[in-house]
């Protein structure tokens, strides 16, 4: 059985100790090495939509699980979506207070849990979630998750998923995603789309700052040495 408020608690307290360590002189150090990646990540999302998506984006209706500080979806925003149509979930608050600050108004974001998402069934056209998955170390919690996702998603609707395969031996608050446990998670979808994506982030931040163009060239040359992947999954009808 799933124990909702303990996975809760037990989810609020790794994203603490990632905060704590985002703030440390070291991680500033490697701030130029994070943007990169994150750029790199919205960017391939930004390549899947506009491959898959057979409707403008302003129509399509979109919700980001976990969405942080709102960046996905204003980027969706600049690229010409809805704002009425946009919506973001996240259980932290300064998450959710600071996106509220830097988004217009008419974007949706709430505070709750993934694990019951405050959505009638079939209604997104798009769910979105990164690097959410590999912080949910339970088996219950991400069946819950994916669930949840797919629940929300109209019929032939997205979900898109960017998350890591590879587990960080120094980091024991995640846990790598697999295509083969993906597969079991998103049974009611079909995967349309997979994408090698971010080399293993230590390499990354250890060579940015002095050779920028190295990322993405071993990146494209040696995909297997990315730890990421994009994953597509579209509704079954």
């Amino acid at each position: 059985m799933f124990e909702h408020e303990k996975e809760k608690k037990l989810l609020l307290n790794r994203y603490n100790k990632r905060d704590r360590r985002k703030t440390s002189v070291k991680t500033f150090h490697y701030a130029p090495a994070e943007n990169f990646m994150e750029f790199e990540k919205t960017n391939a999302w930004q390549s899947s939509l506009s491959r898959h998506l057979t409707t403008k984006l302003h129509d399509n209706t979109v919700l980001d699980v976990g969405c942080g500080y709102g960046t996905w979806l204003r980027m969706l925003l600049e690229l010409g979506a809805d704002p009425d149509k946009l919506h973001g979930i996240d259980m932290l608050d300064d998450r959710i207070e600071i996106a509220k600050r830097r988004s217009p108004n008419a974007i949706n974001f709430c505070k709750g849990s993934a694990w019951e998402l405050p959505f009638v069934s079939e209604c997104m056209d798009i769910t979105t979630a990164s690097t959410v998955f590999s912080s949910i170390l339970s088996k219950e919690g991400r069946i819950k998750l994916a669930f949840e996702m797919q629940r929300v998603t109209k019929p032939r609707g997205f979900c898109m998923i960017y998350d890591f395969v590879v587990s960080s031996p120094g980091n024991p608050d995640t846990l790598g995603l697999s295509s083969k446990e993906l597969k079991t998670l998103f049974s009611q979808s079909k995967l349309i789309e997979k994408k090698f994506l971010t080399l293993a982030p230590p390499l990354t931040r250890a060579t940015y700052s002095w050779a920028p163009w190295l990322p993405p060239l071993l990146t494209a040359l040696l995909p297997f040495l990315c730890t990421h992947r994009i994953f597509i999954y579209q509704r079954i009808d």
